[in-house]
């Protein structure tokens, strides 16, 4: 290894030849992998707004403290219906519409509430532990929306053709989780091992019953309360 010194007393092949070597060993560290999964229900549909989270082997979930992310209220329901956010990220819930909210969650991931209010004058709220959060409305109770919130940084949310697509770090072995709204919030989903070839065009079923928001709502708020 070249000490401090040395390094001041080689030559100029010596000294591009470590910078080539650091570079090298850098490079290879961040090698990356393009994922693409197609999520879709029982019979073969695409499932839109399904959580995927992946977990390279040996690669640390590093945290980003400052990070930040949004759920509006837009005509009257959460917007996205979903949103994946790392763990310690702060959420605001500004209110677009021309009528007041109160969101809240009894989630055990995250308990709060949001008393009465219009704009974006609700404080931030930031989610520090990993779960899946229902978040409601007291005065609409047709508004029911999630936060889903992982230790991985490495997720995305399938489109309306029930797609995702990833690029994670190059690893022998993934953990993979898929969840749907569809599962309710205090079932967990899929949770797999892959090796990165089998990653590669995965497709997911889902089997739950697709449960209407009304009665998804009461079995999510009730098993909360207890």
């Amino acid at each position: 290894m070249y000490t401090l010194a040395a390094v001041r007393k080689a030559s100029l092949p010596s000294i591009l030849c470590v910078m080539s070597m650091i570079t090298l060993l850098f490079c290879v560290d961040i090698r990356a992998a393009d994922v693409q999964i197609l999520v879709v229900s029982e019979s073969q549909q695409p499932l839109i707004n399904a959580v995927i989270v992946i977990e390279p082997r040996d690669h640390p979930l590093n945290n980003t403290f400052d990070a930040t992310a949004q759920v509006a209220q837009i005509d009257r329901a959460f917007a996205p219906h979903v949103q994946v956010v790392q763990t310690h990220t702060s959420v605001s819930f500004p209110n677009h519409d021309d009528v007041r909210h109160h969101v809240y969650s009894f989630s055990e991931a995250k308990r709060f509430e949001l008393p009465l209010y219009q704009g974006a004058e609700a404080a931030p709220v930031v989610f520090d532990k990993a779960g899946i959060v229902t978040l409601a409305c007291n005065i609409h109770d047709q508004m029911l929306g999630f936060v889903y919130v992982t230790d991985s940084p490495w997720f995305a949310v399938t489109n309306a053709s029930g797609h995702a697509m990833l690029t994670v770090p190059d690893a022998s072995d993934y953990r993979l989780r898929v969840w749907h709204p569809s599962l309710g919030a205090n079932v967990s989903g899929v949770d797999a091992q892959y090796t990165a070839d089998q990653l590669q065009a995965l497709v997911v079923t889902l089997e739950p019953p697709l449960l209407d928001s009304r009665r998804l709502i009461r079995r999510t708020l009730s098993s909360h309360s207890h």
